[in-house]
């Protein structure tokens, strides 16, 4: 029996902490795209509605893959926000796919809604400062709430709430 691959989107300031990250959730975890946080405002709309973006900030994700996937094909479940990302950041970034929503919606568009996971810093037991010990705890605490929220029947393209952990 085939295990059931949660694919998701990844944000974060560092490529390498990134891809620390990326080989750490696999198997069970694919991350379909990684973007770097200067380049997520432009990047994160466009692959909401299933297209890579022209120029990536990053192709660490199609590295690890192989090559780019397709997103029509398998589109992301989730997005994972790296620690560096303050609750003013994502409401602001989620005011932009907010707007670009209703613009697609306008033009017969659809802009997928997807749960939005975010590293909070004061869960963590390590400092970022220690990626030997700080990389696995954000995997785990990743896993554990895509999990729950797969459980939950909230992977499916109609959640767009904003989960810490």
């Amino acid at each position: 029996m085939a295990t059931k691959i949660i694919r998701v989107l990844a944000a974060g300031k560092m490529e390498a902490m990134g891809r620390r990250v990326i080989e750490g959730l696999k198997p069970e975890v694919e991350v379909v795209h990684f973007m770097l946080s200067t380049h997520i405002a432009d990047e994160l709309p466009l692959i909401l509605e299933n297209k890579i973006p022209p120029n990536p900030s990053s192709n660490v994700a199609a590295e690890i893959l192989g090559g780019p996937v397709s997103l029509s094909e398998k589109p992301a479940q989730a997005l994972i926000l790296g620690g560096a990302y303050t609750d003013e950041i994502i409401a602001d970034l989620r005011v932009v796919v907010k707007e670009k929503q209703a613009a697609a919606a306008q033009d017969g568009r659809t802009i997928r809604q997807i749960p939005w996971i975010r590293i909070d810093s004061a869960k963590s037991k390590f400092p970022p400062s220690e990626p030997d010990v700080y990389v696995p705890d954000v995997i785990a605490r990743c896993k554990a709430e895509l999990f729950k929220l797969d459980g939950e029947g909230k992977l499916d393209g109609s959640d767009g709430e904003v989960y810490a952990v």
